[in-house]
């Protein structure tokens, strides 16, 4: 009895396919699109902004403006000029819808706006507005320029920072995995058996 065995001889076993270099190119695109998509949203920020600042009841001093206000929340009174001075000098008077005095006091810190289309806003005063309706400011210091009243701007500025902040750090994160796995593998001796 005669026993048989076939064999298949094996040229070796398969060559690993290195990457090809069009993923040093995916890379690249995908680091542009996450910083033109980053800038997109950081200037839509700022546009927007400027608009929700324009909408701020404003007056020249010495006078009086009247605000509406849809929500209980802390308020800024803004001084819009070159100078720059404290809430002190402005003389500022605040009632709320029932003609009750509203308290003014300083801000704690800094907080501005700078737009190209008016002069710089520094926050000098702050109140809390604890009932809807509207309010009525009257500033009677002896200081020139405009004084504003408005949100205190941290809803409007901070979101878009940190989406597009982001946005960036994911995709030149993976911008740089994609680089660098790329030039792993393709730094690798091919092997044939």
């Amino acid at each position: 009895m005669s026993v048989s065995s076939q064999t298949r001889s094996h040229a070796g076993t398969p060559t690993p396919r290195r990457p090809s270099i069009g993923w040093y190119w995916a890379a690249g695109l995908l680091l542009v699109a996450g910083l033109v998509a980053a800038a997109g949203w950081l200037l839509g920020a700022v546009t927007s902004l400027n608009d929700h600042v324009d909408r701020f009841a404003r007056t020249t001093l010495p006078g009086e403006t009247s605000v509406q206000i849809d929500q209980s929340d802390t308020y800024k009174v803004y001084y819009e000029g070159v100078e720059d001075i404290s809430l002190d000098r402005l003389d500022v008077t605040l009632t709320d819808p029932s003609g009750e005095p509203v308290a003014v006091g300083p801000v704690n810190g800094r907080l501005l706006y700078d737009f190209a289309d008016r002069a710089v806003g520094h926050a000098v005063g702050q109140f809390q507005a604890s009932t809807t309706g509207t309010y009525h400011l009257t500033a009677t210091g002896d200081a020139s320029g405009t004084i504003a009243i408005g949100d205190g701007l941290t809803d409007d500025v901070l979101p878009p920072l940190i989406g597009a902040g982001l946005l960036l750090l994911l995709t030149s994160g993976g911008a740089i995995t994609i680089a660098i796995v790329t030039g792993v593998r393709r730094s690798r001796p091919s092997t044939a058996g």
